[in-house]
């Protein structure tokens, strides 16, 4: 799972990587979220939000086993929610980490 942590910080490096609820949030509304991926010990409160606001924009979203201390590795701060921002990148994710748990609502 250390190439899934290689692949968004490939993600970030490109500018196609947005972290923290509220700019995922508003980058699903604005429909530039393509995929939206959670940290395993993302609290309950956000998740559930994330996953209400997932579906009511028709993006796609899925926990990782990646932990909050682990993401910061790649956005260099803690952050529990992610966004990928560009199709390709996002379509070579999901199929990259398909065996990623799809959160349904």
């Amino acid at each position: 799972m250390q190439n899934m942590l290689s692949t968004l910080a490939l993600c970030r490096r490109a500018g196609y990587l947005v972290h923290g609820f509220d700019v995922v949030k508003e980058a699903m509304e604005y429909k530039t979220a393509k995929v939206v991926i959670l940290a395993s010990d993302v609290s309950d409160k956000t998740k559930k939000e994330a996953i209400f606001f997932a579906n009511r924009f028709n993006c796609p979203i899925i926990q990782t086993e990646h932990t909050i201390e682990q993401f910061w590795t790649v956005c260099s701060k803690k952050v529990a929610v992610i966004g990928i921002c560009d199709k390709g990148f996002a379509k070579g994710f999901l199929k990259n980490y398909d065996d990623l748990r799809m959160i349904e609502g």
